[in-house]
């Protein structure tokens, strides 16, 4: 093998390596994006980091934690949203009170970060 031979054939095998490494970030970062609620929903039923509207003035509220439910019927306590839509607030602080859950809407969710590791 040629000197410039080695060196394509060292290139090309480290092209893969980058390649396989940008496959991993890109995976990772899509991890810890906002999805929309309107392009999916959860397949599991567990705790998400969930971005809030108030449907009467569009503010939104600090993202809470949340546990995706799907369909429950009837009005609930610690419970917004709508049809699929719902969710179960962890952390409300009295937020999703039977009162107020009706101007509540989650508009985007995302997994929540992996635990702090020493």
């Amino acid at each position: 093998m040629t000197k410039d031979q080695a060196m394509i054939h060292t290139l090309l095998k480290e092209n893969d390596e980058l390649e396989l490494e940008i496959g991993r970030l890109r995976e990772m970062l899509s991890r810890h994006k906002w999805i929309p609620v309107t392009e999916d929903l959860p397949k599991e039923r567990k705790a998400y980091l969930i971005s809030i509207i108030k449907t009467d003035s569009g503010f939104q509220l600090v993202p809470r934690v949340a546990e995706y439910v799907g369909i429950v019927p009837g009005a609930i306590a610690n419970y917004i949203g709508k049809g699929k839509n719902k969710w179960k607030i962890l952390d409300d602080g009295g937020l999703a009170s039977l009162d107020y859950q009706d101007l509540l809407e989650c508009v985007a969710w995302r997994e929540l970060p992996e635990p702090y590791k020493e």
